[in-house]
């Protein structure tokens, strides 16, 4: 009689074992790469609720210019607004000019939000010219402004220009 002898050359790996290892493998793969999606998804929703977030400020701002007298340069402004604001700029140049744009010369003036009460704004920065004159403050919502950041001030800025004769 003859016994059989088993081929000691072959491993124990079953297909079973190699397929339960691929479909590890696939389903690690594909948690992972959920993950990551999950996380981009998630920053740049943030990213953009922030952003919709700092449109509605603007649009909440209802910041008018009243008065202005052009022998001292004192400019008077009301905010009928919901939101606080900050005044960044205030310029009086003739309308025949080109607009000198944000100075950054006026050291964040706050006018309160929802005030009938007229805020003067002294130190005006005017240019030398003929009537009408132009007058144009920039400003920007209160919990937007960020002193050490003036680029990102003038780019959430709004701007009120009035025309004085």
């Amino acid at each position: 009689m003859s016994r059989r002898v088993k081929n000691r050359a072959r491993r124990g790996d079953s297909i079973l074992l190699s397929e339960l290892l691929l479909f590890a493998g696939v389903v690690s793969l594909g948690i992972a790469l959920w993950g990551i999606s999950i996380g981009y998804v998630t920053s740049h929703s943030a990213k953009i609720t922030q952003d919709y977030d700092k449109m509605i400020s603007q649009q909440r701002s209802l910041f008018i210019v009243e008065a202005v007298s052009l022998q001292s340069n004192v400019v008077w402004v009301s905010n009928h607004g919901l939101n606080d604001v900050k005044v960044i700029s205030c310029t009086i140049y003739p309308k025949s000019q080109p607009s000198p744009g944000i100075r950054h010369n006026i050291a964040g003036v706050t006018v309160p939000a929802e005030t009938y009460d007229l805020a003067p704004l002294r130190g005006c920065e005017r240019y030398p010219g003929s009537p009408p004159y132009i007058v144009e403050v920039w400003y920007i919502p209160s919990h937007l402004y960020d002193p050490s950041y003036p680029e990102k001030n003038a780019m959430w800025a709004l701007v009120a220009r009035y025309e004085a004769r």
